[in-house]
Parts: structure tokens; C-alpha cells; sequence
């Protein structure tokens, strides 16, 4: 029985080292962790007062309208959109050109202007049809009331290349 006694006794006082001996390993680590917070606290304020946030949300900004001019350069621009209209206007003449959308794959385009005849003005709209594949011009009826001087608005939705 005292033999069990000491046992227990050695297995106690070499916990206790064992424990004792970790001690300033962890007050050394802890005095670390502490430390890299502060550093770390100080680099974010550092950041902070020199602009680098203003900096990086400014670049992010510019990133996306890059991204946005490069979709509209890869493809037909509005000057292009245009002057194709231009060249198809035959005798009508043309008062406002609005481009509501440019997507990815269509334009809606709207047209204001004054026509000499009805048939001119169906002429021009069915050049406008033909400018690409899939062109639809909506064009009022109710502008056909007259025969000469005939003012319009019509709607173009071009299928862009």
C-alpha cells in the first residue's frame, strides 16, 4: 500500500513540473499574441489615415466602368448606331435620335423627325428594317392621317452584330 502512495505521490509532483514547466511557455506566447494584435491594429489605422481604403475603392470603381467601356468597344457603338440611321433617312428628316439601351445584343433607338410623304416615311422605315437581320421599327399608325409634312416618332429595336 505505501508503495501505491508513493506512485500516486511521484505521479502528482510530476504533473505539477510538467504543469510548472509549460507556465512561461505560455506567458511567452500570450505576450506574442498580444503584441501581433497591437501590430496589426496599428498597420489597419496606418491604412486608414493614408488613403488606402478612398485608394482601393476608387480603383474598384474604375475597374468597373473599364469593364463596361471594354463591353461597348468590343461591339457596334452609338456613332456607329448613327450613322447608319443617317445614311438610311433617304428625303425624311430626322429631329432627335434617342438611344434608350444599348445592350449586349440589341439597341432600342428612338426616332423623331418629319417626313415629306407617307411613302417616304414607309420607305424609311423598311430601310431601317433592313440595317440588320431581326429589325423591328414600330411606327404609329395614327401618323398616316396626313399626306404631306408628316411629323413622326417611331421606335427601332436594331439587332446589334
Amino acid at each position: 500500500m505505501r508503495i501505491v502512495i508513493v506512485a500516486f505521490f511521484l505521479l502528482a509532483v510530476g504533473g505539477l513540473v510538467g504543469v510548472v514547466s509549460l507556465f512561461p511557455t505560455y506567458i511567452s506566447l500570450y505576450t506574442e499574441e498580444q503584441s501581433q494584435i497591437k501590430m496589426a491594429t496599428l498597420l489597419k489605422k496606418d491604412q486608414d489615415n493614408s488613403g488606402v481604403a478612398s485608394l482601393q475603392n476608387e480603383l474598384k470603381s474604375d475597374s468597373d466602368k473599364i469593364q463596361i467601356l471594354s463591353a461597348v468597344s468590343t461591339g457596334v457603338t452609338p456613332s456607329d448606331l448613327i450613322e447608319r440611321i443617317i445614311v438610311a433617312r433617304g428625303q425624311v428628316h430626322i429631329t432627335s435620335i434617342v438611344l434608350n439601351d444599348i445592350g449586349t445584343t440589341t439597341a432600342t433607338i428612338t426616332l423623331g423627325g418629319v417626313a415629306p410623304t407617307r411613302e417616304s416615311l414607309v420607305a424609311f422605315k423598311t430601310r431601317l428594317q433592313g440595317l440588320s437581320v431581326g429589325n423591328k421599327v414600330d411606327l404609329p399608325i395614327t401618323i398616316f392621317d396626313k399626306s404631306k409634312d408628316i411629323n413622326f416618332s417611331l421606335k427601332v429595336t436594331h439587332i446589334l452584330p
